[in-house]
């Protein structure tokens, strides 16, 4: 290799933008420029996207990239499907092998693998798909096999697949010199690689967020912004699908959920000076029943700092007797909200001979399912095991003198 040869990989290697302008004459959205950046210098990369901005174009050239410039890599790609998988990542790798002589003289692609002509056997990339009725050790085999100094995992349509299926790929970056797990898809599931890559695992992951919001000046453009309209007039903001595929954010964890995983994540990134908010209102809401299924009956009383008073008879300005799951004492607080609501349903009769109450499925309890255990935690009532113990009781704090006055 001449040393313009070799020089020119080196900038390619470091720079994978200036590779996708100078092998394939494309121009990158400023999104896609900036993942493309991001990839040398990071291990682990995650593209969170509304409906149709490129992303599999983006891991098609990281692909072709990587290929390029690493010794004798390997490279395993799955995504939610197989049929997703050749329709999309991997007509995309056949797509833009055709635009360059470079890649296509170097390169043999095939319906299932890509490898270099000189070397088939030490430097490709394989196609890996899964089972859907597979348990979650057949799962974890998918991405398995992977032995090399220089490794890749591409996940498209990640926001569908199960996370067994990351094990293999996270144990492979343990014996390389160079790994890169890159994940691309739409927030469609509350669980699984995405997921857990934009909020449980976030510290771990370089994460790029895609919309298509019409009103955001980074907007995607690949995404027409009438089409965005029109879907957001017939489904409304809120909606699930709305948020999904026009603002790809994650949506509630149901219809009947008020906040999801993207707001929290931002109304904890928020930063105020205390002079902003000083003379603002504390408002809070927590476990906000919509339709009454996480309530308790209407004659069920609650000790407050004026006395015991049934729910009808509060006015919202008292303080209730509260205590945190392993908190050793009680501690008066403020009523944040009083959410009344008509329900329709079954109740769930519990009685002690310290206690009784009616509530519905949903309502949560501060238990301990084992009487050998200390801790307490929240369940609801439809989760409690046959033996469970509700804490009722907490340290006292004050004086106990030994005699005590009437008048």
């Amino acid at each position: 290799m001449t040393e313009v040869a070799a020089a020119k990989l080196k900038l390619w290697r470091e720079r994978p933008d200036i590779f996708v302008r100078e092998v394939f004459d494309a121009v990158p959205d400023p999104w896609q420029d900036a993942v493309l950046r991001a990839f040398p210098h990071n291990q682990r990369v995650a593209m969170k996207a509304s409906k149709g901005p490129g992303k599999s174009t983006v891991l098609a050239w990281l692909a072709w990239n990587f290929l390029i410039t690493r010794p004798h890599p390997k490279i395993a790609a799955t995504s939610i499907s197989g049929d997703n998988l050749r329709d999309g990542l991997w007509s995309e790798m056949a797509k833009w092998r055709e635009k360059s002589p470079l890649i296509k003289d170097a390169f043999a692609w095939q319906k299932e693998r890509i490898f270099s002509k000189a070397h088939p056997e030490t430097w490709w990339m394989a196609a890996r798909q899964w089972s859907k009725a597979a348990d979650p050790a057949s799962l974890g085999n998918t991405l398995a096999g992977l032995h090399a100094d220089y490794i890749m995992f591409l996940l498209d349509e990640s926001g569908g697949i199960p996370d067994a299926i990351m094990a293999a790929a996270d144990a492979a970056l343990s014996s390389c010199k160079e790994g890169h797990i890159i994940q691309a898809g739409n927030p469609t599931h509350l669980e699984g690689p995405l997921y857990r890559a934009c909020t449980s695992e976030r510290a771990l992951w370089h994460v790029v967020e895609i919309t298509s919001d019409p009103d955001d000046p980074n907007r995607s453009p690949r995404v027409s912004p009438d089409w965005a309209k029109e879907q957001i007039a017939k489904y409304g903001r809120d909606n699930p699908w709305v948020l999904v595929n026009v603002f790809g954010r994650f949506p509630p964890s149901s219809f009947n959920a008020l906040i999801g995983p993207d707001e929290i994540n931002e109304s904890i990134a928020r930063r105020y000076r205390e002079t902003e908010i000083r003379l603002q209102p504390r408002i809070l809401g927590v476990d906000v029943a919509r339709f009454g299924d996480d309530c308790l009956r209407d004659d069920t009383e609650v000790l407050t700092n004026e006395g015991w008073k049934l729910f009808p008879d509060l006015i919202g300005d008292e303080q209730v007797l509260s205590i945190s799951p392993n908190a050793k004492q009680s501690l008066w607080k403020p009523i944040n909200e009083i959410v009344s609501y008509d329900f329709d349903g079954e109740l769930n009769e519990y009685e002690t001979r310290s206690l009784n109450f009616s509530c519905t499925d949903n309502h949560r309890f501060l238990v301990r399912s084992n009487p050998k255990s200390k801790k307490y935690k929240l369940e609801h009532y439809k989760d409690l095991p046959l033996d469970f113990i509700i804490r009722e009781d907490s340290g006292w704090v004050g004086s106990n003198p030994d005699h005590i006055t009437f008048t």
